[in-house]
């Protein structure tokens, strides 16, 4: 391979994990349990989200970051449509953790 082409595939590689990672940012995706108590919540890397309370509820929705704000939009209870339900958080990343204004979250593994 040329010089010219190893430079480009190297390149190419770093913009793709920039682009995984969110340009060097530590990303939210992945599922988390709060600390104090049942709820799981699952953000995936699809802008998609889950959250449960054991065998009482799951929800489904999406969610979006934006600096230091999650906002979370629900659009499913236990599999049937639901009125739309916004919930934004500030958050922060601390670990394994998302500390948010609501709770924090530890990422099961």
């Amino acid at each position: 391979m040329s010089k010219v082409g190893a430079i480009l595939v190297a390149s190419l590689m770093v913009f793709g994990l920039m682009a995984i990672t969110g340009c060097g940012k530590a990303s939210v995706v992945g599922k988390y349990k709060i600390e104090d108590g049942p709820e799981v919540i699952e953000l995936k890397s699809d802008g998609k989200v889950e959250t449960s309370s054991g065998s009482d509820y799951k929800l489904k929705g999406t969610y979006k970051v934006k600096d230091s704000e999650l906002t979370i939009r629900y659009t499913h209870l236990n599999g049937e449509s639901m009125e739309r339900m916004d919930i934004k958080l500030s958050y922060k990343l601390e670990g394994n953790k998302i500390v948010t204004d609501r709770g924090d979250y530890i990422k099961k593994k």
